[in-house]
Parts: C-alpha cells; sequence; structure tokens
C-alpha cells in the first residue's frame, strides 16, 4: 500500500503541476498520453491518482487499526479496487492503446492487496 501510496502522490504532483512523467519503461508521450487523458478523472473530475491516494491510505489505516471486521473491510475494499482497475486497464489498452508504467504500479499493488487480503480471510 506504500508503494501504491508514492506512485498515487507522484501522478497526483505532475497533474496538479502540469508536468510530464518520467516513464523510464517506454516513451514519455506514451505514458503521458494515458495520464492526460479524459480517462484520467472518472468520478466527478477528481483525478483518479488521487483517488488511489485516499484509497491507498485507507488500506494503511485499516490494515493498522484495531476495528474488529477489519479483514473483512480490506477484502471487500481490494475487491472494489480491483474492479476499478479491470476498467482502468480496458481503458487504457483498448481504448486509449497505451500503456502507464505508473498504472501498472498502482495496479499490481492492488493485485497485491487482493492477494493478501483473501488470505487474511481464510484465518
Amino acid at each position: 500500500a506504500i508503494i501504491g501510496l508514492l506512485v498515487s502522490s507522484y501522478i497526483t504532483y505532475t497533474h496538479y503541476a502540469g508536468e510530464n512523467a518520467v516513464c523510464v519503461v517506454n516513451q514519455e508521450k506514451e505514458c503521458n498520453s494515458v495520464l492526460d487523458s479524459k480517462y484520467a478523472s472518472l468520478l466527478f473530475g477528481i483525478p483518479n491518482s488521487l483517488i488511489g491516494i485516499f484509497l491507498f491510505l485507507a488500506f494503511i489505516l485499516l490494515s493498522y487499526s484495531r476495528i474488529k471486521n477489519k479483514n473483512e473491510l480490506l477484502f471487500y475494499l481490494s475487491i472494489l479496487s480491483f474492479i476499478f482497475v479491470l476498467i482502468f486497464a480496458y481503458i487504457t489498452f483498448f481504448i486509449i492503446k497505451s500503456f502507464c508504467i505508473w498504472c501498472f504500479i498502482s495496479w499490481i499493488m492492488i493485485i497485491a492487496i487482493l492477494i493478501c487480503s483473501i488470505l487474511l480471510r481464510k484465518n
């Protein structure tokens, strides 16, 4: 969740600073075509990366909380997050027809959190 928080924070920073994201895996044009697209702010005009910050903060806070059903909450939040990952991946690959390493890292973190939440739920 900390890695996801850092990635989301960086993407949010580039959004509000009006800067291009640094992409070392592919051409910067590819990464920024995703980050600058109309799909980069799907809910009420809020950048997806800013929502990601709050999401990863929620995962961190829930992980350290003493809430009785925190494993259930983590599981359902990670399922919801994974659904959005599927939507964003579809949009990125099939509508924008591009790739963003920062988005990909964030998606991998969500998948890792989902797997961990499934394992926690079994205990």
